[in-house]
């Protein structure tokens, strides 16, 4: 009799289980898949200054139009709960939780001091009173054409720059790095343009949430803040803090020499840490 009772217990708790879940809460009817809105970004270790015993600060550029970077392009308009990473970021600083900085500050001791407004960085779009000016591929002719109140053309921002500090951590051992701020870069014509900065600790709640194509595996779509933390993207260094004013690399080096440049850097950095070892 007992379990009679428990099987008709158990029957009645699946039942409501399978009844109460929306045909919203399946993915291709197979299984139940995880909301990305309940995601919290992956916590940083805690990091103390005395035992930081070596730091170094760089700012990469990562060109979004490269093969492994597509999936921060990609899609140019928002489509299927998807959206790319630039327009990820307008949208969170149009929530008014997280905000944009001035890029005029950029190598400031107030990088992120200069707070934008809205219009501001939709004049860094080229949207004047709700007037676009398309330029024309030479960079020569251009045309005006409206656009509604908040649409901005976010596919022109074709790459980005990443502020980033490298330490050597002795109370772990170990080399890491964390990304403290980027840059998007807007394309139009023959005209770059930084548009603003973000501090990226204030984004990575909201980019935790946002799930990311995966062209290799439907089943296991990943976050931006994954893509970040697990250093999934191609780059290359343009800046290393340095004594002669924080010249970028191209103020001293030319065609290949700058991307020659870009790995001495990057492999000082890892002999450093290979110095710190003892055996």
């Amino acid at each position: 009799m007992k379990r009679k009772i428990i099987f008709v217990l158990m029957f009645c708790f699946l039942f409501l289980e399978i009844t109460k879940s929306q045909p919203n809460d399946t993915y291709n009817g197979v299984y139940f898949r995880k909301h990305f809105s309940e995601r919290k970004a992956i916590s940083y270790p805690k990091l103390r200054e005395a035992d930081i015993t070596w730091s170094k600060m760089v700012w990469r550029k990562v060109d979004l139009r490269e093969k492994m970077n597509l999936q921060y392009y990609y899609p140019e308009q928002p489509m299927d709960g998807r959206m790319s990473f630039i327009d990820l970021i307008i949208k969170a600083i149009r929530s008014g939780n997280v905000n944009a900085y001035d890029e005029k500050d950029f190598l400031s001791s107030q990088e992120f001091g200069l707070e934008m407004t809205l219009d501001e960085i939709s004049q860094r779009f080229g949207v004047e009173n709700g007037v676009k000016r398309n330029y024309s591929d030479d960079g020569e002719g251009y045309s005006d054409i409206p656009l509604a109140t908040g649409d901005l053309q976010t596919f022109e921002v074709k790459s980005l720059i990443i502020k980033e500090v490298w330490y050597f951590d002795k109370q772990r051992s170990s080399l890491g790095v964390q990304i403290i701020g980027m840059c998007p870069i807007r394309e139009y014509g023959r005209g770059l343009k930084k548009v603003f900065w973000i501090y990226f600790p204030e984004f990575r709640n909201a980019l935790a949430t946002q799930d990311v194509f995966n062209t290799g595996n439907d089943s296991e779509r990943r976050s931006f803040d994954d893509l970040f933390v697990k250093r999934n993207f191609s780059s290359y260094i343009i800046q290393e803090s340095n004594l002669f004013n924080n010249r970028v690399v191209e103020d001293y080096s030319t065609g290949i020499e700058i991307l020659q440049e870009a790995d001495r850097i990057m492999q000082n950095i890892f002999i450093l840490e290979q110095d710190l070892w003892e055996y």
